[in-house]
């Protein structure tokens, strides 16, 4: 004996019209906005911020894109600050035509201490130097 399966076709509901919680977006909205940022990015219209470091702007998909937040997130001593400091001034200097705002945030040391690291890194001296009363002098 067999069985007679039936199907039956029904139209799904208009989706476009369900009202959703405060916040919520129906899927439709991300898969066109995902479709406009592919037709954007073959078109050449991708804002981002490029790096010096090629293989970071390929991960990145070009570079830093507005909007975004970025983590730098490591064990202490590995770097994250003259990473992040680099990275900043980096993305300041190849897009000094753009009206760039950078927020950065540090829970390892304040913002004075990060500048000087940045005027350490300028100078080419030492923190400790940078802020001695003793000055080196050329014999």
């Amino acid at each position: 004996m067999s069985e007679k399966q039936t199907t039956k076709t029904e139209e799904l509901p208009d989706n476009s019209r369900l009202i959703l919680p405060l916040g919520l977006e129906h899927i439709s909205k991300s898969v066109d906005k995902s479709i406009e940022n592919v037709v954007d990015a073959r078109e050449g219209n991708r804002k981002v911020f490029s790096t010096q470091w090629n293989r970071l702007n390929r991960n990145l998909m070009g570079g830093l894109q507005p909007g975004k937040m970025y983590v730098i997130a490591g064990r202490p001593g590995v770097g994250k600050s003259a990473f992040s400091n680099q990275l900043i001034f980096d993305v300041l200097d190849k897009n000094h035509d753009k009206n760039v705002i950078v927020l950065y945030w540090s829970f390892e040391m304040p913002g004075e201490q990060q500048i000087l690291r940045a005027g350490s890194k300028h100078t080419k001296l030492q923190t400790a130097e940078l802020l001695s009363s003793y000055c080196h002098q050329s014999d």
